[in-house]
């Protein structure tokens, strides 16, 4: 849920939990998406990051990427990339990125001080089915 001036920012790693690198893409989506997985602790987010900012855009958010992480090269073999080993490099180099949403036509304040800090609502999108996921951070 996000106020219609409101603005959530999103820090969204797209590293596997198997060794930083690509290696969740290996995985065919039945076997990804078994409970065999999904109970194995090392389940991660597949989701890209091209689809990941048209994913915000479906939804009705500007987004603007604030930080952009990328590997120099492809950290896992393009032939072991299973169903994603035709996306670009250019896609799949991403390792980690920071953006900040906006509902579309909102003004957006990017500075340092206008991020989400303790007491602020975060807003994320989480796979399977993409549902909006929202919690409160806690004072610390």
């Amino acid at each position: 849920m996000l106020r219609e001036d409101g603005v959530s920012s999103h820090l969204v790693d797209l590293r596997d939990l198997l060794g930083g690198a690509l290696n969740h893409l290996r995985f065919s989506d039945r076997l990804w998406h078994s409970r065999f997985i999904e109970r194995s602790g090392f389940y991660s987010n597949r989701v890209r990051y091209a689809e990941m900012l048209d994913l915000f855009k479906r939804a009705g958010f500007d987004t603007q990427v604030v930080d952009l992480k990328r590997w120099p090269e492809l950290p896992t073999p393009r032939s072991r990339l299973g169903r994603f080993r035709d996306l670009s490099d250019e896609d799949l180099t991403v390792s980690v990125f920071q953006a900040v949403a906006k509902p579309v036509g909102a003004a957006v304040d990017t500075s340092p001080a206008a991020q989400p800090g303790p007491g602020r609502m975060v807003t994320a999108l989480s796979e399977p089915g993409l549902r909006n996921a929202t919690r409160h951070r806690r004072p610390t």
